[in-house]
């Protein structure tokens, strides 16, 4: 997927200003977020250009995908209900396609799954922060990762008192725009 392609970019080549060449093709996308093919790249180099090793990592997101809602979902309503949520997840008709497929859709499902799980119950600014840096991750991930973080900080003003919101919106802020706050910087 786009992922491997840019992976294969950052394993191979040190001219970052070829990744965003008005000659490359229109499938390769050139405003890609990084996060992934950071990750697929980074192991390339440690592991070698196999096809094992995106497999591995989109492995690693389905089974974290799994895990996230099982956990949250066994910690507010019991260990059954947990994985009940679980199998729901398991059994959606495009989960085993998207994650075998490669698609950034599931990592990014994991990001903001983490960051729900964890603006649902923060107790302190610290898991707060925490959600938003998970949002950020999925920024990072997809191109729709903005929208939705901002959607999860929209439903998170709705849900939270006014004089609240003043004392601990701060952090979450911070932490989810520095993902775009560094990509922007590294496009100039």
């Amino acid at each position: 997927m786009i992922w491997n392609l840019r992976a294969r970019f950052l394993a191979r080549t040190a001219d970052l200003r070829s990744a965003f060449s008005p000659a490359m093709a229109f499938l390769a996308h050139q405003d890609y977020p990084w996060l992934l093919p950071a990750a697929v790249a980074q192991a390339f180099s440690m592991f070698g250009e196999s096809r094992i090793v995106p497999a591995a990592i989109a492995a690693l997101f389905g089974a974290l995908a799994i895990a996230v809602v099982t956990l949250r979902v066994a910690r507010a309503q019991g260990a059954r209900w947990g994985l009940l949520g679980g199998l729901a997840v398991v059994t959606l008709p495009c989960f085993a396609t998207f994650a075998s497929n490669q698609q950034s859709d599931v990592p990014l499902a994991v990001y903001f799954a983490i960051a729900a799980a964890l603006m649902t119950s923060a107790k302190s600014r610290s898991e707060l922060a925490l959600a938003g840096f998970s949002a950020g991750l999925g920024m990072w991930t997809k191109n729709e990762g903005a929208l939705y973080a901002a959607c999860l900080g929209i439903a998170w003003i709705f849900r939270t008192s006014a004089d609240r919101i003043l004392t601990e919106l701060w952090p979450v802020a911070v932490l989810a725009t520095m993902p775009t706050l560094a990509r922007t910087t590294a496009r100039t």
